[in-house]
């Protein structure tokens, strides 16, 4: 191996201006050991994972140790850091994400470093639960954008004042007016506009698990969607992305001779029966009643503002979503009286206000008591627009002859979100036409970057959604051409730099695809592609 290397900056935002220009956020001295991931963890993956991140840093002056007095102002968790790579007389950001977890080693006579853990912005919307309206007639990103600008999650490093967006809500201190779907995402336009979205997101629904349902609706688990990127910014990609991007020329070749390591299977991901499992609904044409409080009466106290949230429900024993939900008229969808029981004492039902945030599967509603004393809401009720969720129905498609050549190698695929059952056929009839025949392919390549100039230049640059060409005589692999869908990095202390990148084919079949430059020509490519 050679001795090519690269210099490594790591960066810390210790005030939290948003830029790593001030003094003492460049640590790069005291860097022993990083490693960071982006992108899938598996080929099949069709979200990220959480971008996440180790570093190891000397702390014998215990810069890196908070409780120290000797400790670097700022570096706490929630603190941003980036990684960025100077090699040629370029700069490379390769990572960026938040302080999650800072470990020093105790003991005078131990390591003396600390072990500080960085998670990308994904991580935020594991557990926070979705909550918006009905998405109708919208394509895959327009569905994503309402789920990000829903959660309040802002991306580490992006600029502006965004109002409701913490922590770029402090006027003062973050003050250019920004769009935070502009700081934050690089979507492209999906490829078909679904009728209704949402409506069976129950209660405990996270975010991450709605962004999984909409990514596997657009790419039917056949290609990565959503990931973030070493800016931090969410990119999505269309259905058709495979086949259109067609980049392989510009974004490299990696033969035998530069592979250290790898994963190479034959026939892993053979599949000639699959069931698509979907959620047939109906919306209805009239307004109804979609929801009731448990509660005889709900209390208010004088001038007091209360947020309760009602679900949608149904006596017809099916679950149900609403749209279109009508704000609480008075009088006819509930009354207020001073004592708590209905009808006695004096009537405020002309005291109370409401306001509704409408979400698919229930609504907050926020009640105020303009009266000089508490008011009990009786008979309240919240109207709407009902959406019909008659559970599973299944699209179901065989390939007889590589069942019987291969024996059943079969999958069940759930989409809830998915209405429309010629939909789910064409994505079941698609995946067994592309799966039923044994091939081999390498999930995984490890590579040395060190090695030459080449691969230096290779690895700094190449990065997720990147489409390569790799060649390997031991497996007979020629100019076999993959997307990159996740990369693993890891640099040690004498800046020895490790790769492994996480790969998927690039379909080899040709397809017909309205519209798109090179795949509309009826007669050369001329399967109906999805």
């Amino acid at each position: 191996m050679t001795t090519t290397k690269a210099t490594y900056r790591i960066l810390v935002d210790l005030n939290g201006d948003r830029d790593f220009e001030d003094a003492n956020e460049d640590i790069s001295a005291y860097r022993k050991f990083v490693t960071w991931s982006l992108g899938a963890a598996d080929p099949l993956d069709y979200v990220a994972r959480a971008a996440t991140s180790t570093l190891v840093l000397d702390n014998q002056d215990e810069l890196f140790s908070p409780d120290s007095g000797s400790a670097l102002s700022g570096f706490e968790p929630g603190a941003i850091v980036a990684y960025e790579s100077v090699y040629d007389g370029g700069t490379i950001r390769h990572f960026i994400g938040e302080i999650s977890r800072i470990t020093p080693t105790p003991g005078e006579y131990l390591e003396r470093e600390c072990v500080v853990e960085v998670d990308g912005w994904l991580a935020q919307l594991n557990d926070e639960e979705v909550f918006i309206a009905v998405q109708e007639d919208k394509t895959y990103d327009e569905i994503v954008t309402e789920i990000i600008e829903s959660s309040g999650a802002s991306p580490p490093g992006a600029e502006g004042w965004y109002l409701g967006i913490p922590p770029l809500s402090k006027l003062g201190e973050t003050t250019i007016l920004g769009d935070p779907t502009d700081a934050s995402m690089i979507l492209e336009t999906g490829t078909t506009v679904y009728e209704i979205v949402g409506d069976n997101w129950e209660k405990g629904v996270s975010i991450r698990k709605a962004l999984d349902q909409v990514a596997l609706m657009e790419t039917g688990g056949l290609f990565l969607c959503l990931h973030v990127n070493r800016d931090g910014k969410m990119v999505g990609y269309d259905r058709h992305y495979p086949w259109t991007d067609q980049t392989s020329a510009t974004d490299g070749t990696i033969d035998g001779n530069d592979i250290i390591d790898g994963e190479y299977l034959y026939g892993e991901d053979l599949l000639n029966s699959v069931t698509v499992a979907y959620n047939l609904r109906t919306v209805g044409d009239a307004v109804e009643v979609l929801a009731q409080p448990s509660d005889e009466y709900i209390k208010v106290g004088a001038g007091e503002t209360k947020t309760v949230t009602l679900k949608y429900t149904s006596d017809e024993g099916v679950k149900i979503g609403g749209k279109d939900i009508v704000t609480p008229v008075a009088s006819t969808d509930f009354t207020a009286w001073s004592i708590a029981r209905f009808g006695v004492g004096t009537e405020l039902t002309s005291s109370i206000s409401m306001s509704v945030t409408e979400g698919s599967t229930s609504s907050k509603l926020e009640i105020t008591n303009g009266a000089t004393r508490p008011a009990h809401i009786f008979n309240l009720q919240l109207r709407g627009t009902k959406i019909t969720d008659y559970g599973r129905s299944e699209a179901f498609s065989e390939d007889t002859d590589s069942v019987s050549t291969y024996n059943r190698r079969q999958k069940t695929i759930r989409m809830p979100v998915v209405n429309n059952a010629t939909f789910a056929q064409d994505i079941a009839d698609y995946i067994v036409y592309t799966s039923k025949d044994p091939r081999g392919d390498f999930r995984e390549l490890d590579l040395w970057a060190n090695k030459s100039t080449d691969l230096m230049e290779f690895v700094l640059n190449r990065t997720v959604g990147d489409r390569i060409d790799v060649s390997e005589g031991q497996t007979g692999l020629s100019n076999t051409e993959y997307f990159i869908v996740g990369e693993v990095h890891t640099v040690d202390e004498s800046r020895l730099h490790e790769v492994t990148y996480i790969l998927r084919a690039a379909p080899t079949d040709p397809v017909w695809i309205l519209g798109e430059t090179d795949f509309s020509e009826l007669g050369n490519d001329t399967y109906l592609g999805v």
